[in-house]
């Protein structure tokens, strides 16, 4: 490829180091075990995720394209600089603050956010207003698919579902009679299940799978925000993890890149994302800005990733894993002929940073992955590429989204920096 200046950048960022969602009662229901007691409420960003955050981007932001895009760092960064959009959750709004105040520390930009304080429909288009014409049917085929992916999955990754069942123990009566069962059970026991709530925004993953996939994401959150310890009471290992990650991702990627469900879920984000880029959003700030940010989540990153058929491999995780503070970007660039051309990174933090009690000493601190646009195949689209034009990343993702699923405009306001 030749030469080429960049233009601008729009990025959709996963949220850093959070608590896990659930209540210590919850956790209590899976094992009888001493679970440690985080420093913020569940779901929260932590002290520490907002650490790693700051140390990732005062790292990333001397690499390119943001060094020739931003400037040299030391100066201040104002709207016409950086744009960042945050979801409405704490650890959303949070990670925005450390974002900005990492890649601009005398003066961090402000955040934005939506006055619909119950949900963003960019970022959960599934709800009960938006995207909802067909949801019983939506509802039937996530059941279809997670029972149909789930028996699979189980005996692909049955040394894995053994240590962590072994390493539980015994599940509460209550558990065990939640699902059916009348006598003791254990982790292995529990039959698949897909609760549904928030009027449609939010899908629990249940069961044996289910719960093993929440609990290896939480003893990731573990080994980070406590780096000098094994997370699971001591007993995963680093390579332990690894293993453990491999399946998560399976679980996770089964329903979050199963197309039908992305397809809905990921409209509206994505076609945001393009509007930003291309310059036709309904927010003037997200179009003049350099660079534009919208604060997710790793389900947000899996479904844009699906619709446009992108692909990563990061090295000591699992095959497209989104681990925390990670992030999908598109970045336009103008070659020296002066065509406007269109390309896609997926950049993370190691997992050695993450696990590091120092993690602003590490060099190479961030991982940066080329992706290839391969959304499935069209009759109408050619679209297999590391690069689009301006005109055929438009096309890609129209013929892509679901336009039932775009919301109308919605006004932003400034969020409290945390």
């Amino acid at each position: 490829m030749s030469a080429k200046k960049v233009k601008k950048i729009v990025v959709l960022m996963r949220h850093g180091i959070r608590a896990p969602n659930q209540t210590m009662e919850k956790l209590a229901e899976w094992s009888h075990r001493s679970w440690p007691i985080w420093p913020v409420p569940p779901g929260f960003l932590t002290g520490r995720g907002r650490e790693l955050m700051v140390a990732f981007w005062r790292q990333y932001e001397l690499y390119e394209p943001y060094k020739s895009l931003l400037g040299e760092e030391g100066h201040c960064l104002t709207l016409d600089d950086i744009f960042i959009h945050a979801d409405i959750d704490e650890r959303t709004q949070t990670s925005a603050a450390a974002f900005a105040s990492a890649i601009s520390p005398a003066c961090p930009p402000p955040y934005f956010v939506t006055t619909d304080k119950k949900i963003d429909p960019v970022f959960h288009p599934v709800s009960g207003t938006i995207c909802n014409a067909s949801r019983k049917k939506d509802e039937s085929d996530i059941v279809t698919i997670v029972e149909t992916s789930f028996s699979k999955l189980a005996d692909e990754f049955s040394p894995q579902l053994e240590f962590v069942t072994e390493l539980l123990g015994a599940m509460s009566q209550g558990t065990c009679k939640e699902y059916g069962i009348e006598k003791s059970c254990e982790l292995r026991d529990l039959p698949p299940r897909v609760n549904f709530a928030n009027s449609g925004r939010t899908v629990n993953l249940r069961g044996a799978l289910g719960i093993k996939a929440t609990l290896i994401q939480n003893w990731l959150l573990e080994s980070a925000q406590w780096p000098d310890r094994y997370p699971g009471w001591g007993e995963i290992t680093p390579d332990i993890l690894s293993q453990l990650l491999v399946a998560r991702a399976a679980i996770f990627n089964s329903l979050n890149r199963a197309a039908p469900y992305a397809r809905d879920r990921g409209s509206a984000i994505l076609s945001a994302m393009a509007d930003s880029l291309l310059g036709r959003h309904f927010d003037p700030h997200a179009n003049n800005a350099k660079c534009v940010v919208y604060m997710g989540h790793d389900t947000n990153i899996a479904h844009v990733a699906e619709l446009l058929g992108l692909e990563w491999d990061l090295e000591n995780f699992a095959y497209n894993d989104i681990p925390p503070a990670s992030f999908v970007q598109f970045i336009l660039w103008e070659k020296q002929t002066g065509e406007d051309v269109i390309t896609a990174e997926f950049v993370a933090q190691p997992l050695e940073v993450m696990h590091s009690v120092c993690p602003e000493n590490i060099r190479a601190g961030v991982i940066v992955k080329q992706l290839e646009f391969n959304p499935a195949p069209s009759e109408r689209l050619d679209s297999r590429a590391f690069e689009y034009s301006r005109e055929k990343f438009a096309k890609v993702v129209s013929e892509v989204i679901n336009q039932d699923c775009i919301p109308h405009a919605r006004a932003l306001k400034k969020g409290t920096m945390k």
